[in-house]
């Protein structure tokens, strides 16, 4: 079988002992279909998935939705590619640069005087190893599995449906006062405190999002 991969403006061949490559196979693009719709649900509910327990920070919880979410997403593919015997990698100049950022940050948690702090901090915090390393992944995973027309509409979908959401939860607390949710433990105490993180963090998203 043998297996292309092309990187940017470089394609590489490789060959390995098995039949005729199939490259139009319904399983292996269904494969890949789900691949990519999983990807697109992972991140168009980021903004308000959350566990609601006092004892699972916002930020650790988010990443690990986001780690599994895309390594499921790219085992899926990996399957499909196997299946098919074909697989189209196109990473650009850009995620190259994500993943030699991380791979830096890596060296320099790994000589720190505290590898642990600096490389996960206590929960996965932006300023992390891996957290650098998580960003060079995600952008990767999407380079990878290409583009899907229905998955990218899924995605702006659940994205506006996230967004709604936030409106109305934060509309909810700004009418009917902070303790209107006062069934989820997390948010009786902080009245700027929300599903997406923190309050700054909010006004980004909601800044992007117009």
């Amino acid at each position: 079988m043998w297996y292309a991969v092309r990187i940017s403006n470089l394609v590489l061949f490789f060959s390995m002992p098995s039949p005729t490559p199939v490259t139009d196979d319904a399983a292996a693009r269904r494969l890949i279909a789900f691949a990519q719709h999983l990807l697109a649900v992972v991140f168009g509910l980021l903004p308000i998935f959350f566990v609601p327990s006092v004892v699972a920070p916002f930020a650790y919880s988010k990443v690990l939705f986001v780690i599994i979410g895309t390594l499921l997403a790219l085992i899926l593919y990996g399957f499909g590619a196997l299946r098919s015997g074909f697989a189209n990698v196109r990473l650009s100049w850009p995620v190259v640069a994500l993943w030699l950022i991380a791979l830096i940050a890596l060296a320099s948690a790994l000589l720190s005087g505290d590898v642990r702090d600096a490389l996960i901090g206590e929960a996965f915090e932006v300023h992390t190893a891996l957290f650098a390393a998580l960003l060079a992944l995600v952008s990767s995973a999407w380079f990878v599995l290409g583009s899907n027309r229905s998955a990218v509409l899924r995605l702006f979908m659940l994205l506006a449906g996230s967004t709604l959401a936030l409106s109305a939860f934060h509309l909810a607390r700004l009418f009917f006062g902070a303790g209107v949710f006062s069934f989820l433990p997390l948010f009786a105490g902080d009245a700027t405190l929300s599903p997406f993180g923190g309050w700054n963090d909010l006004g980004i998203f909601f800044g992007l999002a117009i």
